[in-house]
């Protein structure tokens, strides 16, 4: 298991995250998310060895590799339905390809996108929010992912909270990773230290604990 954190935007967030364990820390590059980050901000903010990912709505793959090189990115999160030409512009193997399984009429268009993503991307997320919606609280509907053959690794992410490490234990099909951001907050862009430690704490017991072993570059090269 694999988790990420998103949606940082202070030292002391990142500082806490890493000593739990947390593989990845999320910055948000979106001006209208509550979340937003500059590339010069998220560049000063020390993320202690956990692979950076930035997040993003626009189609403009010009922002995005000027903003992954001034940020520091190791993956290009697109959370926009962008263009294939855009995935491919920031480079598959550093591609986070978002999907909502919630949006999809039936199986079979679920599934086309799916195979499509897996030319274009490193990983997945399925969000439970809708498309631009991230940070949201909304829960994921597990029935959604219907009968899908699954094609990367993929994270789970929408509404997980503290609590969420129980429910997810119990599944059969688990996800590779989980993407909390809203769950473990006293605001947009600020961590609830107590609900970040509480979190990791039931990862620990569900059997989920982050894998430290588990290099995300290493992994993308």
């Amino acid at each position: 298991m694999f988790v990420k954190i998103c949606g940082m935007t202070r030292q002391q967030d990142l500082d806490l995250a890493s000593s739990l364990g947390a593989n990845l820390c999320g910055f948000i590059f979106a001006q209208k998310s509550p979340r937003f980050i500059t590339p010069g901000a998220a560049a000063a903010l020390d993320s202690h060895g956990m692979a950076r990912v930035g997040v993003f709505l626009t189609d403009d793959s010009g922002f995005i590799l000027r903003t992954a090189a001034e940020a520091r990115l190791d993956f290009i999160q697109l959370h926009g339905r962008q263009s294939s030409a855009t995935a491919l512009a920031a480079g598959p193997s550093r591609v986070i390809r978002v999907l909502w399984p919630g949006t999809y009429p039936d199986v079979e268009s679920f599934q086309k996108d799916l195979d499509k993503a897996s030319g274009e991307s490193a990983f997945l997320l399925f969000d439970a929010g809708k498309q631009g919606s991230g940070g949201t609280g909304t829960r994921f509907q597990w029935s959604r992912l219907g009968r899908v053959h699954i094609p990367l690794p993929w994270f789970l992410s929408g509404g997980l909270t503290p609590e969420s490490p129980a429910d997810i234990a119990l599944l059969e099909d688990r996800p590779d990773g989980l993407d909390f951001n809203s769950g473990l907050e006293d605001a947009p862009g600020v961590k609830n230290a107590g609900l970040m430690r509480e979190a990791f704490a039931n990862l620990r017991r569900a059997g989920l604990a982050p894998d430290s072993r588990f290099d995300l570059k290493e992994q993308r090269n």
